[in-house]
């Protein structure tokens, strides 16, 4: 045991001088792989298509609509939950629905990337559930007006 309350065991030995430290050699590029399955292209023309699936080889995910139709989901959802919030309740269940159906859209194309960059899986869980929150609250507005209403003509 020293002073600092550890063994002299417990450090590592300092590193030696006397020989040069090792150079790793520089990582190679992984293999280029179909975007749409996962096949090893290795090998395949240039010009081709994927021997597994038929997809073109210079084709790009498609990742730029899917990330529009999650943002456009999004956007609805957050205006239907400020609708709500304005007191403007049963009118913003037109905004709710919408956003569950295009945030719904998003997210099984989200799926379909596997986790791709460009899947927008996040944004579209959140337009899901805000459309979710939209339709509660409109229900709840439309429940506490319509009680407003009846109380008004039973009395």
């Amino acid at each position: 045991m020293n002073a600092m309350g550890g063994s002299e065991y417990d450090r590592a030995p300092p590193p030696r001088y006397d020989t040069p430290p090792v150079q790793s050699a520089p990582a190679a590029l992984p293999p280029p792989t179909c975007w749409k399955c996962g096949y090893n292209l290795s090998g395949v023309r240039v010009d081709g298509q994927c021997p597994e699936c038929g997809n073109p080889i210079w084709s790009v995910p498609p990742s730029a609509s899917d990330d529009k139709v999650a943002t456009t989901a999004f956007i609805l959802g957050i205006s239907g939950v400020v609708t709500c919030v304005l007191c403007i309740g049963p009118l913003a269940i037109g905004l709710g629905i919408p956003a569950i159906i295009l945030g719904r859209k998003a997210s099984i194309e989200a799926v379909a990337l596997q986790g791709r960059p460009g899947s927008s899986r996040g944004t579209a869980r959140a337009a899901v559930i805000l459309g979710w929150v939209t339709v509660g609250l409109s229900v709840l507005w439309g429940l506490f007006w319509g009680g407003l209403i009846a109380a008004e003509f039973l009395a």
